[in-house]
């Protein structure tokens, strides 16, 4: 295997976006795209591989104040140039086409192995298309027309590809799941692994490091620039984004004793004094089976959001 010591060695880079590949698989090979500087790294790598970065990415590395204990989050900025290659970056950025979309017509589990959908444009859905809930792509491998609950089509799929994980998907459409796309159904917050490979070598499937994309914006009319913080930030970006939503009593009220729902926006959380928790029988914050119910913790308490506050 070569190194970067060897006089001889010819080093790549690349990057990887969880959940972005082509929107047909054909092959069932489950490769993401790969924007790299090398076009030829001396072993096939299908019709993913993208030589398409145009230079040694711009980064700046996460630090810690051995003081003060302050984390600063690094950064990572990478400018492509695309190819050659069939569907270029404006098609593979482009996460809104309203061309051929649907609705969640049940909600499924991370097991589940069908989904329901009902069409709202385009054509029907087709073997090899790769649906989108959530943040989690599939592989759609059976279409049965008409045979869902309602009459929705019912999906057959392969689940958790390119990179995604399967997750609970939930008709709730405050949660972002009843939408179904046949693309990424958003990038902003994914996963972005950066890989360095050399001519001749095995692909690498370990990446050297990890990061979560932030912006992608056109400079100069013809690059793409793609803006990245380090994994650290998804302390910032994930912390709460399933927040326990529950009744709480009011006792200041002597109209409205029985309670009133506490919802995602904020309110005045000094006029609660308790707060009824619905408490599964394992620690695990939250219960994997449904993101949306709270279960207790090892020490037997719980944590519920609270407008801006968190209490336990």
């Amino acid at each position: 295997m070569a190194s970067l010591a060897d006089a001889t060695s010819r080093p790549w880079l690349g990057i990887r976006i969880v959940g972005v590949g082509p929107d047909i698989d054909t092959t069932g090979a489950d490769e993401r795209f790969a924007f790299t500087t090398m076009a030829d790294p001396g072993v096939a790598t299908g019709t993913w591989w993208r030589p398409w970065l145009v230079d040694v990415p711009d980064g700046v590395e996460t630090t810690l104040d051995p003081v003060t204990g302050e984390i600063s989050i690094g950064s990572l900025t990478v400018d492509l140039l695309e190819g050659a290659q069939a569907g270029g970056l404006t098609e593979i950025f482009a996460v809104r086409e309203r061309a051929q979309r649907g609705d969640l017509a049940a909600s499924i589990t991370a097991a589940a192995v069908t989904v329901d959908v009902f069409d709202r444009g385009g054509a029907t859905p087709a073997v090899n298309q790769m649906l989108s809930l959530g943040d989690e792509r599939m592989r759609i491998t059976a279409v049965a027309v008409g045979g869902g609950v309602g009459g929705s089509d019912r999906l057959t799929v392969t689940r958790a590809r390119y990179g995604t994980t399967a997750r609970i998907h939930t008709t709730a459409a405050d949660y972002g799941d009843a939408e179904v796309r046949y693309r990424a159904h958003w990038l902003h917050g994914r996963i972005v692994e950066v890989y360095q490979g050399f001519y001749g070598d095995a692909l690498p499937t370990t990446p050297k490091a990890t990061y979560i994309l932030e912006g992608i914006e056109v400079v100069g009319g013809t690059t793409w620039r793609l803006t990245m913080r380090g994994v650290e930030a998804l302390i910032d970006t994930e912390c709460l984004t399933h927040a326990w939503m529950g009744t709480a009593t009011n006792p200041f009220s002597t109209h409205r004793r029985e309670g009133f729902r506490i919802d995602r926006d904020s309110f005045d959380f000094r006029e609660i004094e308790q707060i009824t928790l619905n408490y599964g029988g394992a620690p695990g914050v939250p219960d994997a089976e449904s993101p949306f119910d709270l279960r207790e913790d090892a020490s037997g308490g719980g944590y519920i959001r609270l407008g801006d506050a968190v209490a336990v």
